[in-house]
C-alpha cells in the first residue's frame, strides 16, 4: 500500500512537472511570435521617429537678436542665425573683435571674460533669453527661432 501512494505521489509530480514545462514552452512561443510581430513594425516607427529628429536638426534655426550689456552703459545688439547663446556670443565677438574666455565645467561652459572684463568679486557674466535667466549652461541650450539672447556684466552687491 505504501509502495502504490509513494508511486501515485510520484506519477503526480511527473505528471505537474509536464504541465508546468508545457505553459512554459507555449508561453515562450506565444511572447517570441508577439515580440518578432513587434520587430516587424518598429523600424518603420524608428525610421519615422529619426526622420522627425533629423528634420528638427536641419530645419533652420533664423535669426536671434542677440543683445551684449557691459555693465558700463556700452551695449551692442546685432542679429545672428545661431545655435546657442554660447554661439550667439561667438559671432557677435568675431563681428566685433572681441576676445571671449571661458572654463569647461562638468555642466557646460562658463563665460569667464568677454572684450577684456573679467567675471570677478565685482562682477560676472550671465545671459537670459527673452528676458528670463538662463537655465542651463550657455553651449547646452538650444535657441528657437526668434529667441532674443541678451548677455549682460552682472555688478556683485558688495
Amino acid at each position: 500500500m505504501k509502495a502504490s501512494k509513494a508511486k501515485k505521489r510520484r506519477n503526480l509530480i511527473v505528471i505537474l512537472l509536464l504541465v508546468v514545462l508545457g505553459l512554459v514552452f507555449f508561453g515562450q512561443s506565444l511572447f517570441l511570435k508577439e515580440e518578432k510581430t513587434a520587430n516587424k513594425s518598429a523600424p518603420a516607427e524608428e525610421n519615422r521617429y529619426e526622420k522627425s529628429v533629423k528634420e528638427l536638426i536641419e530645419e533652420p534655426v533664423g535669426l536671434n537678436k542677440v543683445i551684449v550689456k557691459f555693465g558700463t552703459g556700452d551695449t551692442v545688439v546685432k542679429e545672428y542665425s545661431s545655435k546657442t547663446p554660447f554661439e550667439a556670443l561667438q559671432k557677435i565677438a568675431e563681428g566685433e573683435g572681441w576676445q571671449i574666455s571661458t572654463k569647461e565645467y562638468k555642466y557646460g561652459l562658463m563665460v569667464e571674460s568677454v572684450n577684456k572684463i573679467s567675471n570677478s568679486s565685482g562682477g560676472y557674466w550671465t545671459y537670459k533669453i527673452d528676458g528670463q535667466a538662463g537655465k542651463i549652461a550657455a553651449d547646452r541650450y538650444t535657441l528657437k527661432k526668434g529667441e532674443a539672447v541678451e548677455w549682460e556684466y552682472v555688478k556683485a552687491d558688495n
